[in-house]
């Protein structure tokens, strides 16, 4: 057990090195610090003119950043984790240590949560000051909990299907054409899943509850008549649920990967 603990680290900062040497994580933090500090900009102007009360909804302006970037982007830019190993030659070398197939996957998918926590810390924390200083004192509760009930969630589930899921492809291009597919066709069949509780809702890869709830500014809780009646409770619903489907996705990689290997 200890030998494997310590090869799992090894892995997880192997991989942490790479994605931190890469472009990819670090164009989602620019994206996420300049998309926000346009949104400052132009909501300051906003609430000077028309003495609208931003302060109470910079949680859904937080957002509208957040979900889009953690939800699509994260698991397509990172979806090249494991095929750019095969790639380059890396697998064969991990293959030919006492390394199980378990302890590389959990290696693969550590390194990728610790260096994207690391990222999303740092940004929290860069943009909770810039709003403070544009916008005045806002709730701490409501603008913490979007970081990390929700995104903290879709980098867990998305983050780790965007690792798992392409581990399946040859090479980071078809990784990267999958995650795009797998994603377009959770969007195009959530119908009013966006809306609704069904049980498709809360399996849907873009997960409606977190988009929705947050995006609303916690409507459902409050009652409001807004797009969404999603609560607090179908967010943890839809965070459960996730969890469940990233566990099979790991375990039908790992059979797979198990099966193509006793066919070499």
């Amino acid at each position: 057990m200890r030998l494997k603990l310590i090869q799992i680290v090894h892995i997880a900062r192997y991989e942490m090195q790479m994605h931190w040497r890469g472009r990819a994580l670090r164009v989602i933090m620019l994206a996420v610090l300049a998309m926000n500090g346009l949104n400052g900009v132009v909501v300051r102007d906003y609430a000077v003119l028309t003495s609208f009360n931003v302060t109470a909804s910079i949680d859904a302006l937080v957002w509208t950043t957040l979900g889009v970037t953690f939800a699509f982007l994260l698991p397509i830019m990172i979806s090249d984790a494991i095929p750019k190993d095969r790639q380059q030659g890396v697998r064969e070398l991990i293959d030919s240590l006492p390394v199980t197939r378990s302890v590389y996957l959990l290696g693969k998918l550590l390194g990728v949560y610790v260096v994207v926590f690391l990222m999303l810390t740092f940004t929290m924390l860069v943009i909770g000051i810039f709003y403070r200083l544009m916008l005045g004192e806002f709730p701490l509760r409501p603008y913490l909990e979007v970081w990390t009930v929700g995104a903290g969630a879709l980098v867990i589930l998305n983050g780790g299907l965007g690792v798992l899921l392409p581990a399946t492809q040859p090479n980071r291009r078809r990784a990267g054409v999958l995650m795009v597919v797998v994603l377009i066709l959770g969007f195009a069949l959530a119908g009013r899943g966006f809306e609704g509780d069904s049980i498709l809702t809360y399996l849907n890869p873009i997960r409606p509850p977190l988009m929705m709830y947050y995006l609303t500014g916690f409507a459902g809780d409050k009652g409001a008549d807004l797009v969404t009646q999603f609560t607090r409770e179908d967010v943890w619903l839809s965070n459960g649920v996730g969890l469940i489907e990233l566990v099979i996705v790991g375990v039908a990689v790992w059979a797979w990967s198990r099966w193509r290997e006793s066919r070499v």
